[in-house]
């Protein structure tokens, strides 16, 4: 494809291209491609977005088929592009450019060249910083004055092309939610969007004193209602999407005159408004209306959210829609049935909150972050395999972030960042990531290819392994975090971006996840016939397990997290069971003791994140389905009671992260994982050479 932009690629900046094609019959599909968010429209009806996020030598295209959009004669393809232009963990900026192609079978029938028209969309503006890990928000002027067309500019960039790996997610379904709250507003400072909504004085008012309309009518806004006052400086909004949903927000609306307008989305109304504003972070974007009607759909970005607010600078503003058009990855939702309407629950919700945090790949959140990180992103894959059959989506995101890895050998935080900050324990996840989606779904090419990635990342912490265990990674692009219970996010007291190096010290936790990892890496050579490299890694798992012997405590009966320190966790307790550590029969029912009740022997809990992992251990060395299965009723059971849709990111929900705390977290979807494993008939599972759990357990 020819890759074209404007005059203009200053960053950042928003662009439009029109290509005229003609249409003689049969399937037509649209070939498309963008350096980082595209909308494309055919005859002016919407056709397609989005991008998957890539790198320059792995650059996805999209295939559409068009072929409902067109018809005989003259067509016309529209295609809006965003080029952001900043580096962040989700996105590594590069040129502006856009291409695409309209395609007859094989046939092409036009394409993007410098014959191609185009102009900035003057209508768009760069926002606020939503989040670090989605980029930039955006302005919309309904008012502004469309710009003169002119050609294209060719764009050299070197991209390697490939097609989409995965299934393209669909952008049909259209929730509009009911209204939950009206009233008045005052302005109260803020420079951003999301800091004057934060900000606003607000005042509630009856519906029908708002609007003269009962309520109960006009509940769902299914036609127009008009909500008006003299009082404050306009009318505010918030609808209830009745769930938590992600997709891309819309509305139709009026005004009688020219005004500002502000719409936000949150997960909550824990504040009764909702929290556009938390730290740095701005959830709300900013529109200039023009008199009349105003009907917008955002189709670069998605959100999740479960509810919306609209605060408009006016006395009168007339809504019909506000809601969101879902955004869904196609998946197969077979039926489940554990014989208790409770854990059913249980079972669905887990399993719509792993659906939330699919999409181009796995995402940790949807509302705060969207990011695809190695620790998350396992437990996504462990927990989908039951809950959908799905194996697409955990290969490829494997691979995507193994052809991420970085000069130092490691898994970036999140693929594809281009940000100088890495957990190291997150690579070790990925090898065990490739392990078991291999025990899933054996692919011995995709191994081969694997495999060299999993290498580098041993002989990264190969490096930093003395008589002690691994140590941490002392500089100051290195974040030694495990997970958010206290004292497991590094030597650092919580501090995440450092500007200086740190001693190293011998790390217990990162020293037992090194033996569970390095003993599926021998796996991994042996499926590939690599004997001499599995006798290698064997010797190295043994030398971990002599050095994680250095942080037992025989007073206690536990393995300290760190040396020198008296801290004890449970998540260290449970890693080294898993990785088949311990074999004194007293000190692994003293450790199944501490972990079914942690707190009363002042070791600190595990985090929902890793609670599979006890989970297991659990039940496989104290025959604890029962304790497990009472646990996840009370845990995820009371989120349900709390009125959650999806679950949270710990157990404090919002108020937890300084009130940033996400209420929709793939991790948390611990419930489909054990059920799944426990209680349903075992899936079947192509045996590689043996059996394969017998291979772990004497490695």
């Amino acid at each position: 494809m020819i890759w074209i932009w404007t005059k203009q690629d200053e960053a950042p900046s928003f662009a439009e291209f029109k290509l005229p094609f003609t249409y003689t019959g049969g399937a037509v599909s649209l070939k498309i491609s963008a350096e980082y968010r595209y909308v494309a429209y055919v005859n002016g009806v919407f056709a397609a977005n989005g991008q998957y996020p890539d790198v320059p030598s792995y650059k996805v295209y999209d295939e559409v088929e068009i072929t409902k959009y067109v018809k005989a004669g003259e067509n016309e393809l529209t295609v809006h592009a965003f080029h952001m232009g900043v580096d962040g963990m989700t996105v590594r900026a590069d040129v502006p450019c856009v291409a695409f192609e309209i395609k007859q079978g094989e046939k092409v029938l036009a394409y993007s060249s410098k014959a191609t028209l185009c102009r900035q969309l003057n209508a768009y503006g760069a926002g606020a910083m939503t989040t670090p890990q989605l980029g930039l928000g955006f302005r919309y002027d309904f008012t502004a004055k469309e710009l003169p067309w002119e050609g294209a500019v060719e764009k050299e960039t070197g991209y390697v092309e490939v097609p989409r790996p995965v299934k393209k997610t669909k952008v049909e379904k259209e929730s509009y939610g009911v209204v939950t709250a009206q009233g008045v507003f005052k302005k109260n400072g803020g420079e951003t969007e999301a800091e004057i909504v934060q900000n606003c004085w607000m005042k509630t008012v009856l519906f029908d004193d708002l609007t003269g309309l009962p309520r109960e009518k006009f509940y769902a806004l299914k036609t127009p209602v008009t909500f008006q006052s003299q009082e404050g400086d306009g009318v505010f909004v918030i609808v209830d999407l009745g769930r938590e949903s992600v997709g891309f927000p819309r509305f139709k609306l009026g005004v009688k005159e020219s005004c500002r307008a502000y719409l936000c989305w949150g997960e909550h109304l824990q504040d009764l408004r909702i929290r556009a504003n938390v730290g740095p972070r701005h959830f709300a974007y900013g529109f200039t209306l023009k008199a009349g009607e105003n009907e917008f759909t955002e189709y670069f970005r998605r959100i999740g959210c479960r509810y919306l607010g609209f605060y408009v600078e006016s006395e009168e503003v007339t809504v019909e829609k506000i809601g969101l058009i879902e955004d869904e990855y196609p998946l197969e939702k077979p039926k489940k049935d554990f014989g208790d309407r409770l854990l059913n629950k249980i079972y669905e919700v887990g399993r719509r909150t792993l659906e939330l945090c699919m999409h181009d790949h796995y995402e940790d959140c949807p509302w705060r972050e969207q990011a695809l990180y190695t620790g998350d992103s396992r437990n996504q894959m462990k927990f989908g395999y039951g809950a959908f059959g799905e194996k697409t989506m955990a290969r490829e995101s494997l691979r995507f972030m193994g052809l991420c890895q970085e000069e130092d050998g490691l898994i970036p935080i999140t693929a594809p960042s281009r940000v100088d900050l890495n957990i190291p324990a997150g690579s070790f996840y990925w090898t065990v990531g490739v392990y078991e989606y291999l025990l899933e779904d054996y692919d011995e090419s995709f191994l081969k290819e694997m495999l060299p990635v999993a290498e580098k990342i041993s002989a990264v912490y190969e490096k930093c392994t003395t008589e002690q265990g691994i140590m941490t990674f002392g500089e100051a692009r290195y974040w030694n975090f495990h997970e958010w219970s206290d004292g497991l996010d590094g030597p650092c007291n919580g501090q995440i971006w450092r500007t200086e190096d740190i001693l190293p010290e011998a790390d217990g936790l990162l020293t037992a996840l090194g033996v569970f990892s390095t003993k599926r890496l021998v796996a991994l050579c042996e499926w590939a016939g690599e004997e001499e490299k599995a006798k290698y890694y064997r010797a190295y798992a043994a030398r971990l397990e002599r050095a994680l012997e250095g942080f037992y405590s025989a007073e206690t009966g536990l393995y300290r997290s760190y040396l020198g320190s008296e801290k004890y966790h449970a998540y260290t307790q449970a890693m080294a069971l898993a990785a088949g550590a311990v074999t004194d029969e007293k000190r692994i029912k003293h450790i199944c003791k501490v972990l079914r009740d942690p707190e009363s022997y002042g070791v600190v809990e595990l985090t929902l994140a890793y609670f599979p992992l006890k989970y297991d251990v659990l039940i496989e060395y104290d025959n604890g389905l029962d304790f497990v299965i009472e646990q996840i009723c009370e845990v995820f059971g009371g989120m349900l009671f709390s009125g959650a849709t999806s679950y949270w990111e710990t157990a404090l929900g919002e108020m937890d992260f300084t009130s940033a705390g996400s209420l929709c977290h793939g991790w948390a979807a611990v419930a489909c994982y054990i059920l799944d494993k426990y209680y349903q008939p075992q899936r079947e599972r192509k045996t590689i050479r043996g059996t394969l759990t017998k291979k772990i357990k004497n490695n």
